[in-house]
């Protein structure tokens, strides 16, 4: 796979952003457990799209088993509560965690070379991004990539799924002092684990990293609440 494929696959669509906007509701407490979410029509007035965007979005939250859709009743945000981890944020970080040190682990396996060449090349342009939305974009792909070299379509499928839903506390994190040069501190890590073909190396290195981003996430929703 190619990097014009990859930068194809990651560009936002219609109903990505409404993922978004729907998550970023669910976090800020606006859209509460349980709770019916506006009927296809309204939520399609609200993000000016049509009703079959918001239909397939809420269709993938369904998948993901953040909403459940009740039929000739609405749509409802699932009881998270009942997990053992209370909000979404930390199960998507708990996600990541699962996915992604086994990528890890068995992209340092894989032989590929041209699956190597293109992990150092987002590596090289997360480094010298000059603004943080570049940066976010190749720090994506970078894991993306990772996500692909598993050869399995479902880990990456999902991949995908889970930043959309971490799309919004991304952002803040990397507004953060700090916290660019720590994200290259660690993928530079996992790259030159995956490049000594070093497994267990590959997945400590993911691990530390996604440890990293769940005390960012903690901090960045420490300092929003503290606004509110």
């Amino acid at each position: 796979m190619g990097l014009e494929s990859l930068e194809r696959i990651t560009k936002d669509s219609v109903v990505d952003k409404v993922t978004k906007q729907i998550v970023h509701y669910i976090n800020v407490g606006r859209y509460r457990t349980g709770s019916k979410l506006p009927t296809n029509d309204e939520l399609a007035s609200m993000f000016g799209v049509g009703r079959s965007s918001v239909r397939e979005s809420l269709k993938e939250l369904q998948t993901l088993g953040i909403v459940t859709l009740r039929h000739g009743d609405g749509t409802y945000l699932c009881d998270l509560s009942r997990t053992r981890r209370s909000t979404l944020l930390e199960q998507v970080i708990e996600a990541r965690r699962m996915i992604e040190v086994h990528t890890a682990r068995t992209s340092a396996l894989n032989p590929d070379e041209e699956f190597r060449e293109q992990l150092k090349a987002y590596y090289e342009k997360m480094c010298s991004s000059r603004d943080n939305e570049s940066f976010i974009y190749y720090d994506r792909q970078y894991h993306y990539t990772l996500s692909c070299s598993s050869e399995n379509i479902l880990i990456a499928k999902y991949h995908t799924s889970i930043d959309l839903l971490f799309d919004e506390v991304q952002k803040s994190i990397v507004e953060s002092k700090g916290s660019r040069e720590v994200a290259i501190r660690d993928h530079d890590s996992i790259l030159q684990s995956v490049l000594a073909c070093e497994p267990e190396q590959a997945a400590y290195y993911t691990n530390l990293h996604i440890d990293h981003i769940a005390l960012q996430v903690k901090e960045v929703l420490e300092s929003q609440a503290q606004t509110m």
